[in-house]
């Protein structure tokens, strides 16, 4: 770089010619001395006596235009490198911690939107396979498992309360709207069970096999009643705080033969609460609480030996 007739030549150029050389050229030696960043610091007056050269100036506006690419480069490369460090720690999570699966899809929700503001209604691939992640794990969660041979049929109750399955296994089975099996499969078919329905009002079933037959089938069997029994005494008092034999045979009838872990556990809540209000025994309420939680780790939002004191100390109220 030189000083020419009034102004600054790169290296290869002719004074003959006047012209600056690449721009490249110029701004990498503008920029390794300072010269660049001097020259925009200088007062208007000297800063125009020394650009004199057309070219010069129209370097400098393509070093503007340039550091301005660079940066918009740079920012949305930190933003995607971001987004992938935050999809990498929501996998991880899934794999290793399925209990905050609900947390890591509200953390994957949110990588999409900051995607989408970061590269204008664009969501990075990295963002979108974590949230494929969570929707399956999410999804999972109603995954109904039972039975032993491919599913061939399922249809929904009229009022949506049941699914019945017909299976490869050759039996036909029943489930609760949130994926629990009620009562044990049916059996009959000696060959695979192709088609099922319920009847209009939602009380019989019929089922076609393989075996060449259909069959009828009754919806609610004893297990059936027995399940709808106990849900309907679920919270009642002569069945959370049970008196009499009778009652006490009943409530572990529904324990061990009626009730799914996240019914159980609902009961195992109700249970503790009625200790402690009634009974004032917090240390039996929270033996309850823990033992609902053990079942179902959403049983309860508070800490066991918070709520029983709690509770506890409303049935001393006057």
């Amino acid at each position: 770089m030189a000083w020419g007739g009034g102004g600054f030549l790169a290296s290869g150029a002719s004074e003959a010619t006047g012209r600056i050389g690449p721009a490249v050229t110029v701004m990498g030696w503008a920029m390794s001395t300072g010269v660049l960043a001097e020259l925009r610091e200088l007062p208007v007056a000297v800063h125009n006596d020394v650009l004199l050269y057309t070219d010069l100036c129209t370097f400098f506006t393509h070093s503007d235009e340039q550091d301005q690419a660079q940066r918009l480069f740079l920012g949305r490369a930190l933003a995607d490198a971001q987004i992938q460090n935050r999809s990498r720690k929501i996998r991880d999570k899934l794999i290793n911690l399925p209990q905050y699966t609900v947390e890591a899809t509200l953390e994957a929700m949110d990588t999409v939107g900051d995607s989408l503001a970061a590269f204008k209604d664009e969501v990075k691939h990295s963002a979108q396979y974590a949230l494929n992640q969570t929707w399956h794990k999410i999804c999972e969660r109603l995954k109904l498992e039972g039975h032993r041979g491919s599913v061939r049929s399922v249809a929904f109750s009229p009022q949506g309360d049941r699914i019945v399955s017909g299976s490869a296994d050759n039996t036909l089975r029943l489930w609760d709207r949130e994926g629990n099996p009620i009562g044990q499969p049916l059996e009959g078919h000696r060959d695979s069970v192709w088609s099922v329905a319920f009847s209009p009002q939602g009380d019989r079933i019929v089922s076609g096999s393989s075996d060449n037959t259909l069959r009828l089938w009754d919806r609610i069997r004893w297990q059936d009643w027995l399940h709808d029994c106990c849900n309907q005494l679920l919270h009642h008092s002569d069945l959370v705080r049970p008196k009499t034999d009778a009652a006490r045979g009943a409530c572990q009838v529904c324990m061990d033969q009626a009730w799914t872990r996240r019914e159980r556990a609902e009961f195992l809540v109700a249970q503790g609460k009625a200790l402690a209000y009634y009974e004032q025994d917090a240390d039996g309420a929270v033996a309850k609480f823990d033992e609902a939680l053990s079942l179902d780790g959403t049983a309860l939002e508070v800490e066991p030996r918070e709520l029983a004191e709690q509770i506890k100390g409303w049935g001393t109220s006057p």
